[in-house]
């Protein structure tokens, strides 16, 4: 997630980063990861097909 945040905010300098794991994912399985910057802040998250959230974060920029 923190690569997401790196790659699309080149520009922003990272102030703080935290991050929840909340559901494992298992060899094999497809993850996708999203994420939003509005304000200074950027929510993250990964996902598969059959979890919306097995890892969140949120990233502060300046």
């Amino acid at each position: 997630m923190l690569e997401l945040v790196r790659r699309n905010a080149p520009g922003r300098r990272l102030h703080s980063f935290s991050y929840r794991l909340r559901q494992p994912v298992f060899a094999g399985e497809e993850i996708m990861a999203f994420g939003a910057v509005a304000d200074g802040a950027a929510g993250l998250r990964i996902a598969t097909r059959a979890e919306a959230q097995h890892a969140t974060a949120d990233a502060a920029l300046g």
